[in-house]
C-alpha cells in the first residue's frame, strides 16, 4: 500500500481507502489489466460507480478516472495531461470548484477562462500568475518522459494490494 499519483500528480493515499473505494477498484481492475478500449473502460467503471452510488468525489473516482486517462492516452484517443489539467485538478480538490479559486485567489473570471481554454495567444505571464496562485510553478518534460509516466501498468503498482 501507498501513494496512488494521478496523472497530474494528484496524491491519493490508497492506505486509507473505505471499504466501498475499494470494493469499486476490485471490481474495475481486472477488466482494466485486460487493456479494454478506453471508451469500454470508461462507460465499465461509470456504469459501477453509479450503480454503487458513488460520490463524485471518491478517491476510487478520481483513480478510476485517471486509469481511464491513462487508457486514453496510450490509446492516442486523447491529449496528454497538461498544466491545465494539473490546474483543474487542483481547483476540484483544494478550492472546491473555479468559484471558490477564484474568491480564495482573487483571479478574475476570464483570467481563468483564457487560461483553462489553452488558446496560443494566452500570454504566458497570465498563465504563470494563475498557477503560482494555485501553489504551482510550469514545468517542462520532454513527451517521451510524460508518455512513460502514463504508461497504464505504472498506475497498478500502488494499488496492486486489491488484486490479490
Amino acid at each position: 500500500m501507498g501513494t496512488y499519483i494521478t496523472v497530474t500528480n494528484r496524491k491519493i493515499d490508497v492506505s486509507k481507502l473505505s471499504a466501498k473505494d475499494a470494493a469499486l477498484l476490485r471490481f474495475v481492475l481486472p477488466f482494466y489489466k485486460a487493456n479494454p478500449e478506453y471508451e469500454r473502460f470508461s462507460e465499465f467503471w461509470m456504469r459501477e460507480a453509479e450503480r454503487m452510488e458513488m460520490d463524485v468525489s471518491a478517491p476510487s473516482v478520481a483513480i478510476c478516472k485517471d486509469l481511464e486517462r491513462r487508457l486514453g492516452i496510450v490509446q492516442e484517443r486523447v491529449g496528454l495531461a497538461d498544466y491545465r489539467d494539473w490546474l483543474k485538478d487542483t481547483i476540484e480538490t483544494v478550492f472546491g470548484d473555479e468559484e471558490g479559486f477564484r474568491k480564495s485567489t482573487g483571479i478574475k473570471a476570464e483570467d481563468l477562462a483564457k487560461v483553462l481554454a489553452g488558446k496560443p495567444d494566452t500570454p504566458l505571464g497570465l498563465v504563470t500568475a494563475v498557477l503560482a496562485k494555485a501553489g504551482a510553478v510550469l514545468v517542462l518534460q520532454s513527451e517521451k518522459e510524460a508518455r512513460e509516466n502514463c504508461q497504464p501498468k505504472k498506475a497498478l503498482e500502488p494499488i496492486s494490494f486489491l488484486s490479490r
